[in-house]
């Protein structure tokens, strides 16, 4: 898998890389295993109904997606990235269109081998949520990763009495929003690379807007995944 995962990589390094770079390229993201990832949370959350264990696998890959992520530094490495091409202004971000943002992403996430469950899960995301932030605050982030880890992993360790029975109402909503936190992380690691490796060349303002679209999505999960972890398994 980690060979695929190379391979993947290697190929998109030379499509998106140009001649001539226009920003520092000191931020480095690894985008295929966290799509990798996103791919398995995305296609449980596409059934029709989730079971006891499907909450704990949704919980074991997250922690372990979480993880990854903290060991390669996203969050200094955002930081970097935002420092090395600021983020857009108010002006900018309204003159993205949602088709645009969607276009991009989708394209993006496609080359980093998105199953067609994670694209239908970007489209009905958006369609909810579909603004950007006016700003980003990292520090939070880093803070949010931080205890998202510690949740999805004490949830991960846990055995149901019943690992077949319909999950309830609460611990569906918290998969749904575990996961959306997820793919948020999935989103900021996949535009990174994007902006890095195309030295910002027609895709600064889009991939930084994005980057902030995925911040989003952690900022609103975090309270929520709170709240149900502490009424359900604490």
């Amino acid at each position: 898998m980690k060979i695929c995962a190379a391979m993947v990589l290697i190929c998109v390094i030379c499509i998106v890389t140009p001649a001539q770079s226009q920003v520092k390229q000191s931020a480095r993201f690894y985008p295929v295993d966290v799509v990798s990832d996103v791919n398995v949370i995305s296609s449980l959350l596409a059934k029709d109904s989730l079971n006891n264990n499907d909450i704990i696998t949704i919980s074991a890959v997250s922690c372990g997606a979480i993880r990854v992520a903290k060991l390669d530094s996203l969050p200094s490495n955002f930081d970097v990235l935002i420092k090395d091409n600021g983020y857009p202004d108010r002006q900018q971000l309204n003159s993205l269109s949602i088709e645009e943002f969607i276009n991009f992403e989708e394209d993006w996430l496609r080359r980093f081998g998105a199953a067609d469950a994670t694209v239908a899960l970007l489209e009905s995301s958006v369609a909810k949520s579909p603004q950007f932030p006016n700003d980003i605050n990292v520090g939070l982030f880093s803070e949010w990763i931080t205890v998202l880890e510690r949740v999805s992993c004490d949830v991960r360790a846990r055995k149901p009495s019943n690992s077949d029975a319909v999950a309830g109402d609460r611990e569906k909503k918290y998969a749904e929003t575990l996961g959306m936190a997820v793919f948020g992380i999935a989103v900021i690691v996949v535009d990174g690379f994007v902006v890095v490796e195309t030295g910002g060349l027609g895709t600064s303002v889009i991939g930084m807007a994005s980057g902030g679209w995925g911040w989003n999505r952690v900022e609103e999960a975090f309270p929520i995944i709170m709240e149900l972890w502490e009424s359900l398994f604490n």
